[in-house]
């Protein structure tokens, strides 16, 4: 995942149909920060300067979402991340209605700093994105050609 030229993160594993208990993604990438480029600095610079972080993102299509629903996805990608030891993760939800307000106050107050999330409404173009740094990260790096952001 880049953007503007800047690496983010390599994802050299993906599963589609991803289970988590009883919630099935639609698909599960998943990578790490590790440099995969073949010069000698690269490398040197990759082993001695900068942090190996695991991510994980995770993509799921439904026709809406409720807050109950989310809340339970967030949690079992909590969970998963502490047993995995991932330091970034991305929920990616692509609906095809409007969000409620309530799930949007959820999205938008989402404070769990190991945790980005992204909601895209289709029908109406909205995009809604968690206001801590993954969230905002998600929203600069993914782009979609909607018919209004909400912020």
């Amino acid at each position: 995942m880049a953007k503007g030229g800047r690496w983010i993160a390599d994802f050299n594993e993906s599963e589609r149909n991803y289970k988590l208990e009883d919630v099935t993604f639609d698909a599960c990438i998943r990578g790490d920060t590790r440099i995969r480029e073949f010069g000698i600095f690269s490398r040197a610079m990759d082993a001695f300067l900068l942090p190996r972080y695991f991510v994980a993102c995770y993509a799921l299509v439904m026709e809406s979402v409720t807050t109950n629903f989310l809340r339970k996805c967030l949690h079992l990608i909590g969970r998963k991340s502490d047993a995995d030891q991932v330091t970034w993760n991305w929920l990616v939800l692509f609906t095809q209605r409007d969000p409620s307000r309530d799930v949007v106050e959820l999205v938008e107050g989402l404070e769990d700093k190991k945790i980005g999330l992204l909601l895209y409404d289709s029908s109406s173009g909205s995009l809604v994105t968690s206001r801590n740094q993954l969230g905002e990260r998600l929203r600069s790096c993914v782009r979609f050609w909607s018919k209004r952001s909400r912020r």
